[in-house]
């Protein structure tokens, strides 16, 4: 534990809540991400369809079980999300209420840079 831990203030979220917000909000896109580029490529006229699909078929098991998982990890934290709109949350933990925004170009980033992670 470091200084500025111990000084956090009880208005900031902690690194691993910023994770697991974070977590709650951008691999349920991840996964519509990776749906859709499963259906492109089905449509595909390539030669090794099936190595790809499997590829594919990998990443979205993955990104499903990693999302059951942050699922459970929000509610043993006991925090409450609600979606505001697209890319707008709200997030009630120890008893307080923080606000979450993303812009779309920022958000479209951690999607391709968690879709890199998983293929």
């Amino acid at each position: 534990m470091n200084l500025s831990d111990s000084f956090r203030s009880d208005k900031q979220m902690s690194a691993d809540e910023e994770r697991m917000v974070d977590d709650y909000i951008f691999l349920p896109l991840v996964c519509m991400a990776l749906d859709h580029d499963k259906k492109v490529l089905d449509a595909a006229p390539l030669k090794f369809k099936s190595s790809y699909q499997m590829v594919m078929d990998q990443a979205i098991r993955k990104v499903r079980a990693d999302i059951r998982a942050n699922k459970n990890e929000i509610f043993d934290h006991h925090i409450r999300m609600t979606r505001m709109s697209w890319l707008q949350y709200d997030a009630v933990m120890r008893g307080q209420l923080f606000h979450v925004q993303y812009s779309r170009p920022d958000a479209n980033e951690r999607v391709n840079r968690r879709i890199g992670k998983y293929l």
